[in-house]
């Protein structure tokens, strides 16, 4: 029943619908929209994966940060260079989950059980916080462990995906393809931004 959902947007020029002629999975599905993405970040989400309405205000207004230093002429300027300024990847470090009882609860860096699966770093989280390791393990291992090991749980720009020819590869577990993705993704940056806000669901 996905379709007919989806098909009340056809008319709203900001979403593109794509329907394959066959199922060949949502990793092909992902690297299709890829291909026709116009945005200037992507975020990939499965059936049981949601995001809020103020989701995409979250990113907005990180991405607003990295100019608020600037003068009105400067600022100007450097929006033209959007790419140059702006992350390459905006994690967050937490999610929220819907229980057997239909109740929501945040799995974060607040609750000591998930507390232990994050790096110390990211713990008492309260602002933007950005990491740079030279050879990027360190930023491997922030951003996968616990649920950031989900693709959904992070903004990727989509220039440097393309540039660097980032791409799901099938075959394997679901979850093995987009660690594959994010540690891909991971391996070609110098530096990722951690958030503490949640943008990302998972429904069980």
């Amino acid at each position: 029943g996905s379709g007919k959902f989806y098909r009340q947007f056809i008319k709203d020029e900001r979403f593109t619908f794509l329907r394959a002629d066959s199922d060949r999975g949502k990793l092909s599905a992902w690297n299709n929209a890829l291909e026709v993405a116009r945005g200037d970040y992507v975020l990939f989400l499965s059936e049981d994966e949601i995001i809020f309405p103020h989701t995409t205000t979250i990113l907005a207004s990180i991405c607003d940060d990295y100019f608020k230093n600037f003068d009105e002429i400067q600022k100007y300027k450097a929006y033209a260079e959007f790419d140059k300024y702006t992350p390459n990847i905006v994690c967050s470090t937490q999610f929220l989950e819907e229980d057997e009882n239909g109740t929501f609860a945040i799995n974060g860096i607040l609750n000591k059980k998930f507390s232990l699966k994050v790096d110390s770093a990211l713990q008492n989280l309260n602002g933007i916080m950005e990491l740079s390791a030279p050879n990027n393990q360190k930023l491997i291992a922030l951003g996968t462990q616990g649920i950031n090991g989900r693709v959904g749980t992070k903004f990727f720009k989509r220039q440097f995906i393309n540039e660097n020819n980032i791409r799901f590869i099938g075959g394997g577990q679901l979850v093995d393809s987009e660690l594959t993705f994010i540690v891909d993704a991971f391996m070609r940056t110098e530096k990722i931004t951690f958030i503490p806000q949640v943008f990302y669901g998972r429904l069980k």
